[in-house]
């Protein structure tokens, strides 16, 4: 079993088999285009024929962590963004709610706070579950 290889070890494998195999680079000097042409004759290949066959299992590997990385960010960022969004929109109708109306509502939720917080924290613990079951459910 080939030892956990990090970005740069793959793109040092990558060109010592284009140089190895006498692939000549592409005009203009696109080196990644060249690379991306070895990995995938590599790939169309027979798995006996492969000198390094752990090397395309790496580059899946790198593929997909850096697409959960890119997943993370992308739900991180949305989470930031309804969040912002409410808090913009509560400033906003609270700056033109007269104060009557604002009173009995702040009254009402002080009333029922411990119903309000539950619901937050429900909400957010559905939210985390979920993610780690999707998580679970694709690991396996």
């Amino acid at each position: 079993m080939m030892k956990d290889l990090n970005e740069e070890d793959i793109q040092r494998l990558l060109e010592q088999q284009l140089k190895e195999g006498g692939m000549q680079e592409l005009p203009g000097g696109d080196k990644d285009a060249a690379l991306y042409q070895l990995l995938f004759t590599a790939l169309a290949d027979e798995p006996g024929t492969l000198q390094n066959s752990g090397l395309a299992e790496a580059i899946v590997k790198q593929i997909k962590i850096n697409e959960q990385k890119a997943e993370s960010l992308r739900y991180n960022m949305l989470i930031a963004a309804v969040i912002i969004t409410g808090l913009l929109s509560s400033y906003f109708a609270i700056s033109y709610i007269n104060a009557a109306v604002l009173q009995s509502a702040l009254n009402f939720m002080e009333g029922y706070k411990w119903i309000f917080i539950f619901i937050i924290f429900c909400f957010g613990f559905i939210e985390i579950a979920d993610k780690k079951l999707v998580i679970g459910s694709l690991g396996h």
